[in-house]
């Protein structure tokens, strides 16, 4: 139709076709990542084209390179929010391995997907796969090198969930509106990132097994266990924007200990935590003393006692714990997430 066809518009009917088909995108890193990258290229690329000067020439290396390296730098930039905010980590040297790599993708690895899939039929997909080995393991291998050096990663903690669609809402107004109204969006985003910072993590977590419990303390979450319920625990510190591993978390003991029976000091109050049945028959006994307690086996909590066994914890997930005014606040995953068809 004789119109230009990169453009925000293509970017915005793209969008809603991925969502007209399967609208739970909208929060998956994934759809995020891919649009923002996208918007943000369409949007500078398009503003240095109505630049005046645009059309010098400059030497066609130089414009290949710099091309590579602005439009790495412009993708990493919108990108590295959304990456933070769902891995809880931003590189440092993104750059340098999409300079690295980027050119490859197109010139080597594309155009053998390409004729790979052109010589499928004939049983010669393989020409076209050998095309592209050597570019692929040279991209495997840069995204290993850099990732291996030092500081290549800066950890972050998890933000609240009103900050990506604030900071989503700034950005667009920036690059959709028109006029000089569009910089009120700069603020609106540093809104975004101020609420980013004064972000708060959970003072204590319960997994939902029972069998682990973490404390957040000075030095970082203290684990109530060196090993096991390995993805909880790589959840919990990866979401504290803690750099340390199981082991270093359960060095970081905020809590007393006697042969499986753990008191654990939060607010006012007591939570004891036991694993298995005989340390768990001793916190029943001692539960009217403690403002919670947690078992990892199925028990009968006794009068006036506030249990979470392990047959209580599979219908509630996993807790948060919080002092209050009111003794210890409880928040259960299932309470976060709701009652779905798929978690009845």
């Amino acid at each position: 139709v004789d119109r230009r066809a990169i453009t925000l518009r293509a970017v915005a009917v793209a969008a809603l076709s991925v969502l007209s088909l399967r609208p739970e995108a909208l929060y998956g890193p994934g759809f995020q990542m891919s649009f923002a990258a996208t918007t943000a290229l369409v949007a500078v690329f398009g503003t240095l084209r109505s630049m005046p000067g645009e059309g010098r020439r400059w030497p066609k290396w130089l414009t290949f390179i710099w091309g590579v390296a602005l439009s790495s730098f412009v993708a990493g930039m919108a990108t590295a929010p959304i990456a933070a905010a769902h891995f809880n980590q931003i590189p440092h040297f993104g750059l340098i391995a999409n300079v690295l790599s980027v050119p490859l993708m197109g010139a080597v690895i594309i155009p053998g997907a390409v004729l790979a899939a052109i010589l499928a039929p004939l049983g010669l997909a393989w020409i076209g796969l050998a095309v592209m080995e050597p570019a692929i393991l040279w991209i495997l291998a840069v995204a290993e090198t850099v990732a291996n050096w030092e500081g290549s990663v800066s950890k972050v903690i998890a933000p609240g969930p009103e900050v990506l669609p604030v900071l989503a809402f700034g950005a667009l107004l920036v690059v959709i509106w028109q006029g000089r109204g569009r910089w009120a969006g700069v603020p609106v985003a540093m809104v975004a990132l101020a609420l980013w910072t004064n972000a708060k993590r959970p003072l204590m977590l319960v997994a939902q097994s029972g069998g682990m419990i973490g404390v957040m303390t000075e030095k970082g979450r203290a684990l109530t266990k060196p090993k096991g319920e390995a993805f909880a625990s790589g959840i919990w510190l990866e979401n504290d924007g803690d750099a340390a591993d199981q082991v270093t978390a359960f060095d970081r003991a905020a809590f007393e200990e006697d042969n499986r029976l753990r008191r654990i000091p939060i607010g006012d109050g007591v939570v004891l935590h036991a694993t298995g049945k005989k340390a768990s028959a001793r916190a029943l006994d001692a539960c009217r003393s403690a403002a919670l307690v947690v078992v990892n086996v199925p028990a009968k909590a006794p009068e006036g006692c506030t249990l979470y066994d392990a047959e209580r914890l599979m219908k509630t997930g996993s807790l948060k714990v919080e002092p209050s005014e009111q003794g210890l606040k409880v928040t259960t995953a299932r309470e976060v997430s709701g009652l779905r068809l798929w978690s009845q």
